[in-house]
């Protein structure tokens, strides 16, 4: 009966790991994603800012890194085609 209940419980703690992982994750995307899009709505007034385009880009890969480490590829693959957008529009990347 022990075992089942340790058992049970290292699953429990597994889940919410997975889960806390998954919402880091999805945090990290959901900061690029605001960060592209106040830049995009201030550059239309503004000169062309290389240190916050470096600082998206690694933004978007670092929530690429995030979400292929919780599984969530189609999202992954997505955030690492902004990165590398975000890389080619700054030659000092």
């Amino acid at each position: 009966m022990q075992a089942l209940v340790a058992q049970t419980n290292s699953y429990n703690e597994a889940a919410q790991s997975s889960a806390l992982r998954k919402q880091v994750a999805l945090q990290a995307a959901q900061k690029a994603l605001l960060a592209t899009r106040s830049y995009l709505f201030k550059s239309l007034r503004s000169t062309k800012d290389l240190v916050v385009e470096a600082e998206i880009a690694e933004q978007w890969a670092h929530a690429a890194s995030c979400l292929g480490g919780v599984g969530e590829w189609s999202l992954a693959r997505k955030c690492f085609k902004s990165a590398r957008f975000w890389q080619q529009q700054n030659p000092y990347v």
